[in-house]
C-alpha cells in the first residue's frame, strides 16, 4: 500500500482560498510539481482519512488522483495529491458533467458505490476532474477529495442523508446520463473481496499522530467485522434509490 519509500520532501507551501472546507495549502514539491495539502492542523484525521480513501479507491480501480504523505518545510507530515494539469477548468467540467452523455455512466456510478461505502458526504460538481479526449466522444472523470469521508464523516460511518451533497449531485447526474448498477456493484464486489488486513496495511506507514491508535483500532474492527453489513447497506441504497 506504499508508494514512494519515504516521504515526498515539499519545499514551498502557500496558502490558498478556494472555497473548499478543508483545502488551505498548495505545496510545490522537491520533484517541481505542484500538490494540494492537506494537513492535521486543518482537521486532525483529515490526512489519514484522505490517504485511506484513496489507498482504497485505487484497489477499486477507480479514477482518482493518487495520494502519499508528504514532509512540509516545518518538518511535519501532510496528505499531498497531484495538482492536475490538463483537466477542464472547474465552469467548463460542471457544464460537460451536466451535459446528456458528456460523461460515462459507469465511471460516475463506480464513484457513487465508493461514496456511499466509505460515506462521502461532499461528492459535488467542483470535485471531480474532466478530460476531454480526442478520441473518444465522452469525457474522462476523476474523483477527487475525501475530505468529509470516512473518519471524517462521523463514527461510526453513517449512512448518507438524502439531502448530502453527494446523492443531490448524484440523483441529477443519473438522471442525465443513466445509472450502470453493474459497474456499481462491481465496485462493491471489489470491497467484499478485498483481505481482511486491508486497512491495516492501508494504515501501517501513517505517521502515528495521524491515527491514534484507538480509532485504529475501532477502524480495523469496523473493515473486519461490519463491512459485509456496510455493503449491504449500500446494495440497498442502489436498488431502490436508483
Amino acid at each position: 500500500m506504499q508508494g514512494r519509500l519515504w516521504p515526498l520532501e515539499i519545499v514551498r507551501l502557500d496558502p490558498v482560498d478556494l472555497g473548499e472546507n478543508d483545502l488551505r495549502a498548495i505545496g510545490v514539491g522537491i520533484d517541481g510539481l505542484t500538490y494540494a495539502i492537506k494537513r492535521s492542523s486543518d482537521a486532525a484525521l483529515l490526512p489519514a482519512t484522505e490517504l485511506i480513501c484513496t489507498r482504497l479507491a485505487l484497489a477499486c480501480d477507480l479514477p482518482v488522483l493518487g495520494g502519499e504523505i508528504a514532509q512540509l518545510p516545518d518538518g511535519t507530515m501532510a496528505f499531498a495529491s497531484p495538482w492536475e494539469g490538463g483537466t477542464l477548468a472547474t465552469q467548463e467540467a460542471r457544464v460537460l458533467l451536466m451535459t446528456k452523455g458528456g460523461v460515462s455512466s459507469q465511471v460516475l456510478s463506480a464513484i457513487l458505490a465508493f461514496d456511499l461505502f466509505v460515506g462521502n458526504q461532499n461528492r459535488h460538481l467542483g470535485n471531480f476532474l474532466v478530460r476531454r479526449d480526442p478520441n473518444h466522444s465522452v469525457a474522462a472523470v476523476v474523483a477527487t477529495d475525501f475530505g468529509r469521508a470516512l473518519l471524517m464523516a462521523g463514527w461510526p460511518v453513517p449512512m448518507l442523508s438524502p439531502t448530502c451533497n453527494t446523492l443531490v449531485v448524484a440523483h441529477a447526474l443519473m438522471r442525465l446520463h443513466g445509472f450502470d448498477r453493474d459497474a456499481a456493484l462491481r465496485v462493491t464486489g471489489r470491497l467484499y473481496s478485498l483481505p481482511n488486513d486491508t486497512l491495516e496495511r492501508c494504515c501501517r506507514d501513517l505517521p502515528p499522530h495521524w491515527l491514534p491508535h484507538g480509532i485504529a483500532v475501532k477502524l480495523d474492527d469496523w473493515w473486519r467485522n461490519q463491512r459485509i453489513a456496510r455493503l449491504e447497506q449500500v446494495a440497498t441504497v442502489i436498488d431502490h434509490a436508483f
